[in-house]
C-alpha cells in the first residue's frame, strides 16, 4: 500500500514558517536513512498495538492513508481492521483544502487524484471527517503533548479543526509514526490540531484526557 506520491498536504506549498520547514527536513532526512525492512517490522508492530487499543475495538469507521517511502505504513493495521469487519476510508482532495473519506478495501484500485494524490475511484462511497471514528494520521513529527508536525499543508488542521472545540470524542486521531520522530517540543498554530494518541512500533502514548483504554498496549517511554 507504500506510494511514492505525496500526501495531501504537500500538495500546496508550505506556510513560510522556518522553525517548522527546518525540523521537517531533518526529521524526513532521518527517516530516508530507516532500512526498508526495518519500517516493514515497525509497522507490524505498530498494527499489534493499535489493534489491543481500546479506540481501535470501539472503532467501525477508520480512516487512514498511503504510505509515502518510509513512513509507517497502516497497511498491516488495515488489513487486519478489514479482516475485523472494519470499514476502511482513504482520504478524497476537494477543492479549497478540503478532505472526503471514501470506502477503501484492500485489493482496491487507487487512481491519482488531480494533484497526484493516491485516492479511492471516483464511484467509491465516501463520508464527511466527522463521521469517522477513528483515523489514523501521517505526520513528521510529534511531541510529548501530542502536537503534530505534518507535511505543511494544513489538509488535516482545516478539516478536523471542529475537534478544538471539544477536544473530546469522535473521531479519534490516532498520529502513526516511527518512535524516532518523536521531538522534545513542537512550536504550535492556534489552529493545529492535537493528536489524542500516538502509535508506533513500541507502543501507544495517549495525550487528550478521555475514558482510558481498559488494557493498553505498552506505553512509549518518556
Amino acid at each position: 500500500m507504500t506510494a511514492v506520491t505525496a500526501h495531501a498536504e504537500d500538495a500546496l506549498i508550505s506556510r513560510p514558517d522556518s522553525g517548522r520547514n527546518q525540523l521537517r527536513a531533518r526529521l524526513r532526512n532521518a527517516r530516508t536513512r530507516l532500512a526498508v525492512d526495518a519500517v516493514a517490522r515497525a509497522s507490524d508492530a505498530a498494527a499489534n498495538h493499535l489493534a489491543a487499543s481500546a479506540e481501535y475495538a470501539g472503532a467501525r469507521r477508520i480512516a487512514a492513508y498511503v504510505a509515502v517511502g518510509n513512513e509507517l505504513d497502516p497497511a498491516p493495521a488495515l488489513a487486519r481492521a478489514h479482516a475485523d469487519g472494519k470499514e476502511i476510508y482513504l482520504p478524497c482532495i476537494l477543492p479549497q483544502r478540503k478532505l472526503r473519506f471514501a470506502r477503501w478495501r484492500p485489493g482496491d484500485s487507487l487512481r491519482e487524484s488531480r494533484l497526484g494524490i493516491p485516492e479511492p475511484a471516483a464511484a467509491a462511497a465516501t463520508i464527511d471527517p466527522g463521521e469517522l471514528d477513528l483515523v489514523i494520521v501521517p505526520l513528521v513529527g510529534f511531541d510529548k503533548s501530542g502536537n503534530r508536525l505534518g507535511n505543511g499543508g494544513g489538509y488535516y488542521d482545516r478539516n478536523f479543526g471542529f475537534l478544538l472545540r471539544r477536544r473530546q470524542g469522535k473521531p479519534v486521531l490516532a498520529g502513526y509514526a516511527h518512535a524516532m520522530q518523536e521531538c522534545p517540543r513542537i512550536e504550535t498554530n492556534e489552529w493545529d490540531v492535537p493528536l489524542a494518541l500516538v502509535v508506533t512500533e513500541t507502543g501507544i502514548r495517549h495525550f487528550v484526557p478521555g475514558n482510558p483504554p481498559a488494557a493498553r498496549p505498552p506505553e512509549i517511554g518518556t
